[in-house]
């Protein structure tokens, strides 16, 4: 007899290219959820993937936001009806007089609860991407040619071309406008942390880039990106 091999099942996926910085990444369909936030993250990495980060989760849905195609559908379904998972955290770090920064972090961990785990942040704070001063940092609605140009939306899309994405994203939405979901950051005295959210509010009329610390008591949903980038394999648990 030959060679004995252990029998699996393999599930088939189907892969769904998107433009992100320069590259073409790939996210895995089905997509996972609704689930919280910690359970989403051991369920895209059982399946040997990786979660997206908010720059990464905007330019995917840039791609595909009221698409044609049934995976399309799916995604334009779920940006209504509930959300999609960015895995950037923001830690807001206050200082006296309601001032203080905002630290974007990508892949934080997550406690028990599944809410963002502050305190690993705060030891990963040397790895933020951007931060945003409080005075930038106003909740409210944002007409859809101005979220390229506030600081908030550059940090969420890591950089001009997530922040034009999200303009353009937004320009597909029919009241055309962004809401900034900030929390009250005058009465903040210690340092907190959220986790990346993105959404078509209220039935699809406006886009919400919100970042929650609730625990997904209700449910995300996310995709797996096939393979880790170079420059966040080392850092990831």
């Amino acid at each position: 007899m030959g060679t004995k091999i252990k029998p699996r099942i393999r599930t088939v996926r189907t892969e769904m290219d998107f433009n992100h910085q320069g590259k073409i990444l790939t996210a895995a369909h089905p997509f996972y959820g609704p689930e919280n936030s910690k359970t989403l993250k051991k369920l895209i990495m059982a399946d040997r993937l990786r979660e997206p980060t908010a720059s990464e989760t905007v330019s995917f849905a840039h791609e595909y936001f009221l698409g044609e195609e049934p995976q399309a559908q799916e995604v334009t379904g779920i940006m209504k009806e509930r959300y999609f998972r960015g895995f950037t955290g923001v830690l807001f770090v206050p200082e006296n007089n309601g001032k203080g920064l905002a630290h974007f972090i990508n892949y934080p961990e997550f406690d028990g609860r599944s809410v963002v785990n502050t305190q690993n942040l705060i030891e990963r704070i040397g790895e933020s991407y951007a931060q945003v001063s409080f005075e930038y940092l106003k909740e409210g609605v944002v007409p859809w040619n101005e979220v390229a140009k506030q600081p908030y939306f550059v940090a969420f899309g890591q950089g001009k071309e997530g922040a034009e994405k999200l303009a353009e994203l937004v320009s597909k939405h029919p009241r055309r406008e962004a809401y900034a979901a900030i929390p009250n950051l005058s009465k903040m005295k210690n340092p907190e942390s959220r986790v990346a959210v993105l959404y078509s509010a209220w039935g699809g009329f406006r886009l919400l880039v919100d970042f929650s610390d609730l625990g997904d008591g209700e449910g995300s949903c996310a995709f797996g990106v096939s393979g880790v980038s170079e420059a966040n394999d080392a850092t990831r648990k």
